[in-house]
C-alpha cells in the first residue's frame, strides 16, 4: 500500500499520560472513524528512545497497522523527547514498565480490549516485563533482545568478562595495538571499563564495593533472572512470544545458548507459544535502511494475525482527540 493511501486511512493525536511524577508523551494512531479493539504498542531501543525510532520506523509501523485494524501507540520514555523526568541510565534489568503501564491503561480507556507489544533491545526487555505484569497483553514480539543483563555501553565488556580467561586478558594487554590504543581517550576508557568488569566478575563485587556472593556480575550469566522469570510467566499463561533476530546478531547466539540451557524446559513446555525467527543481517541498532525495512515487514506480517479488521464501535468520522 502506498504512503498516500495509508495517509488517508488513519487519525493521529498526541497524548500526555501521568506515570508517577513524570508525564509520558505518546502518539495514538487508529483507523479514521473508529477505534479497533486490538491495541499495539511499539517500544524503541535505548539508543533511540523516542516515539519516532530510527528513520521514523515506529511512525511507519503504527500508521500502516491502522490500515489493518489496530489502535497503536508509540511513546517517548520518561526523561526523553517530550516526556518529563530524568533518564540517568539504561539497564536491561531495569525496564520502564510504568511507562508502558500508563500507555496500556490509556488504550483500555479508549475501548481497546487486548494489547500487543513489540520492542527492540531495551524496548524488547521492557515489553517482556510489561507483558508479564499485565493480563491485558495478548502477544509480545522481542526484536534483537538480549537474554542477559547489560547497562548501556557495557555489553562488550561484560561479554569479554564472561568469555575471556585472565590469561587472555593479559595476552591482549601486551599486544602492540592495545598499547597504541592507550593514546586514544575513547579506547583508553573502553579498556578501563572492560578491566573493571573482569575484576568485578573475579572478586564478586559491584560498583561501590558491595558484595554479591550468590550472583555473577551483570552480563556474565547465561540468562538474566528477570528474562527467565518473565518468559516463564508468559509461557504459563500461554501468551505467544516471537523473538526476532538477525542471523548476525550477537544476541541470537546468547538466546540460543540460553534456550539449550536454563530455558530449555520453558521452550519445551511452551509448545510453540515461544517462537524464534531470523532474517539476514544484524538487527541490533537498526543501523541500515534495509534492516529497518526488514523489521517493518516482519512486524506488520506478525501483527496482522492479531488485527481487528471487522466491525468495532464506530466513533464517527471526526478527527477530534479521543
Amino acid at each position: 500500500m502506498s504512503d498516500t493511501a495509508v495517509a488517508t486511512q488513519y487519525t493521529e493525536a498526541p497524548v500526555f499520560l501521568q506515570a508517577g511524577d513524570d508525564t509520558i508523551f505518546g502518539i495514538v494512531t487508529h483507523p479514521r472513524g473508529w477505534i479497533p479493539r486490538t491495541g499495539f504498542i511499539i517500544l524503541p531501543g535505548g539508543g533511540t528512545p523516542l516515539t519516532t525510532n530510527r528513520n521514523r520506523l515506529s511512525v511507519r509501523i503504527c500508521r500502516h497497522l491502522a490500515t489493518l485494524g489496530f489502535t497503536s501507540m508509540r511513546c517517548d520514555y520518561h526523561g526523553t523527547g517530550e516526556s518529563t523526568g530524568e533518564l540517568q541510565q539504561i539497564r536491561l534489568d531495569q525496564p520502564f514498565v510504568e511507562d508502558v503501564a500508563v500507555a496500556i491503561a490509556h488504550l483500555k480507556d479508549m475501548g481497546v480490549e487486548r494489547i500487543i507489544l513489540a520492542g527492540s533491545c531495551f524496548g524488547g526487555r521492557t515489553s517482556l516485563a510489561a507483558a508479564a505484569a499485565s493480563e491485558d497483553v495478548a502477544a509480545v514480539m522481542l526484536i534483537a533482545t538480549s537474554p542477559r543483563d547489560y547497562m548501556m555501553g557495557e555489553r562488550i565488556g561484560a561479554r569479554k568478562a564472561a568469555d575471556w580467561s585472565l590469561s587472555r586478558y593479559l595476552l591482549e594487554a601486551i599486544r602492540p595495538r592495545t598499547f597504541r590504543g592507550l593514546f586514544n581517550p575513547r579506547l583508553r576508557r573502553s579498556y578501563v571499563s572492560h578491566a573493571r568488569t573482569k575484576m568485578r566478575q573475579m572478586t564478586g563485587t559491584l560498583p561501590g564495593g558491595k558484595r554479591r556472593l550468590e550472583e555473577r556480575p551483570m552480563g556474565t550469566e547465561i540468562v538474566s533472572p528477570h528474562f527467565d522469570g518473565h518468559m516463564r510467566s508468559l509461557a504459563s499463561r500461554g501468551v505467544p512470544v516471537l523473538l526476532l533476530y538477525g542471523n548476525e546478531d550477537v544476541f541470537l547466539e546468547e538466546f540460543q545458548t540460553a534456550a539449550e540451557g536454563p530455558l530449555a524446559d520453558v521452550m519445551n513446555e511452551a509448545l510453540g507459544s515461544i517462537q524464534v525467527r531470523t532474517v539476514p543481517g544484524r538487527l541490533h541498532g537498526l543501523t541500515t535502511v534495509a534492516i529497518q525495512d526488514a523489521v517493518f515487514d516482519e512486524v506488520v506480517a506478525w501483527a496482522g494475525a492479531y488485527a481487528d479488521p471487522g466491525s468495532a464501535d464506530a466513533v464517527g468520522g471526526s478527527d477530534e482527540a479521543r
